[in-house]
């Protein structure tokens, strides 16, 4: 069944429209909106959601770096 969000204007033939039609339909099914500030366009990730990341599945190891480097990053 194909799902269809009636708030999102789709009969505009623009790519605002495409956008937000695509957009609801991503958070309708469970993703998560994300703060562009928190995106590095160098490195192509949400920095807030891979610290998050790696909190949640790996904090001893990041403690570890965090004690060697602390320093050293932003």
């Amino acid at each position: 069944m194909l799902w269809l969000d009636t708030t999102v204007s789709i009969l505009k033939p623009d790519e605002r429209g495409f956008e937000d039609a695509i957009e609801a339909a991503l958070l309708a099914s469970g993703y998560l909106r994300s703060e562009s500030s928190h995106f590095n366009l160098t490195l192509g990730l949400d920095m807030a959601e891979l610290f998050a990341f790696i909190g949640a599945t790996q904090i001893t190891e990041w403690e570890k770096l965090l004690g060697r480097y602390r320093d050293t990053v932003e």
